[in-house]
């Protein structure tokens, strides 16, 4: 009986182990079918390394306030740029520096060092007017006699002024502002 027993239990232990070790798998051999087709991975391992690398991207780009100042905007310049009473004004989102005006009810913010994208992006601004792409000077200049003129130079420059208020600012590619 004692063997029987003995045997009984060794059987037990023996098929249990078995048991655990058959059941015991990796995160990369479990295996899957995306229902998104464009996901890369296959496995539960690749797609946990998947979402942890979004949740870390996501960590690192935090969003960043936009500061607006007449004259040079720092980190502690006003976030509303309706307390400045200006159409025309400095912005600062990051370390990128750019001058924002107000035209047609609309903020718009033209950045330096980019003159391809925001001489596209003063185009649609004033697409009420025609700008003339000067390139003698390298300049993009739209022009409306009624609010504003502003300029996209191609060495990375911008420059606005507003008529109404008698106004101006410039914005260097070295990221220098001056503002009268």
């Amino acid at each position: 009986m004692k063997k029987y027993i003995l045997g009984l239990l060794t059987g037990i232990i023996i098929v249990g182990s078995i048991g655990v070790v058959a059941y015991q798998m990796n995160a990369n051999q479990i295996t899957y079918e995306p229902k998104d087709k464009d996901w890369k991975v296959n496995t539960v391992k690749g797609a946990i390394d998947d979402i942890n690398e979004k949740i870390n991207a996501a960590k690192n780009n935090v969003p960043v306030s936009m500061f607006y100042a007449f004259g040079t905007p720092t980190s502690q310049s006003t976030t509303d740029y309706k307390t400045l009473n200006k159409k025309l004004f400095m912005g600062l989102y990051g370390t990128q520096k750019s001058i924002c005006i107000i035209r047609n009810g609309l903020l718009n913010c033209f950045a330096n060092n980019n003159s391809q994208v925001e001489s596209q992006h003063l185009q649609q601004v004033f697409s009420d007017v025609s700008c003339k792409n000067e390139t003698s000077n390298g300049r993009l200049r739209c022009n409306s006699t009624k609010d504003f003129i502003c300029d996209i130079y191609s060495a990375g420059h911008v420059y606005c002024r507003d008529y109404v208020s008698d106004i101006s600012c410039y914005l260097d590619s070295n990221g220098t502002i001056s503002c009268q």
